[in-house]
């Protein structure tokens, strides 16, 4: 539970941030496919990003990150690389796991999703696999279904980092906080389905997400970076920092 909070701490860094120093679908399908099947490489990649809810804004600076990794990507290997935001208004593993089955029907060449509930959307995973179009997880894991990697920070690993910034500094009043870059979430996602579904290469199962150590001196820094992602709530006088 300890890493859990801690995890969850670190994915809202925004509203903690700005406390402790003081004080949204769309498809344009690449092509006609069968729904049986995955689009052929040569005509481009549609991915499908299942997020945990297209209402909560770091979800939306991960969709922000894939769809930039999609822009470059495409011009850097001559090929069509779409993004298809099939993420649910709220957090439901059932919805999710209707919408995985949607987007292979749909021909989507691979999927990309934050499970919501592991244990209902394993099974929609391993169909999706079997029917060839491979799986791949961010910010939260799936680890017994089929997906072929993993993406985001390793729950103790996070836990014991922020105890070690913190112990020294219980006692001060300039607290530490760790982020998570969540624009990263879609960005590097994205690049490890293109390295796997079109270049063919070996993608590590688990992918560790570096955490953003963020204090008074890099906040003005990480605030603008925020709002370039997308978030639209930042205080102005953050983004006035140095």
């Amino acid at each position: 539970m300890q890493m859990r909070l801690a995890r969850k701490c670190a994915a809202v860094v925004v509203s903690v941030m700005f406390a402790a120093c003081g004080g949204g679908e769309k498809s344009a399908p690449a092509g006609s496919t069968p729904a049986t099947g995955a689009p052929a490489a040569g005509r481009g990649l549609k991915i499908a990003m299942i997020a945990k809810s297209s209402t909560n804004p770091v979800f939306l600076s991960a969709r922000t990150g894939a769809e930039a990794a999609a822009k470059e990507l495409s011009q850097k290997h001559g090929i069509r690389i779409e993004i298809v935001w099939l993420t649910p208004p709220a957090e439901d593993g059932q919805v999710q796991a209707q919408r995985i089955a949607q987007a292979v029907n749909e021909g989507a060449s691979a999927v990309l999703i934050s499970c919501s509930d592991a244990g209902k959307v394993t099974g929609a995973i391993d169909d999706a696999v079997g029917r060839g179009a491979p799986v791949m997880t961010f910010d939260s894991d799936a680890p017994q279904s089929s997906r072929f990697a993993f993406y985001g920070v390793d729950d103790i690993k996070t836990g014991e980092a922020v105890m070690r910034e913190l112990a020294p500094l219980m006692n001060g009043k300039a607290p530490v906080l760790l982020a998570q870059p969540t624009y990263n979430w879609g960005y590097v996602s994205v690049q490890k389905i293109v390295e796997k579904v079109h270049l063919k290469q070996d993608v590590p199962q688990i992918i560790p997400m570096e955490l953003v150590r963020v204090s008074k001196e890099n906040l003005g820094t990480w605030a603008r970076q925020l709002k370039t992602w997308g978030f639209t709530d930042v205080p102005d006088v953050y983004l006035k920092m140095p």
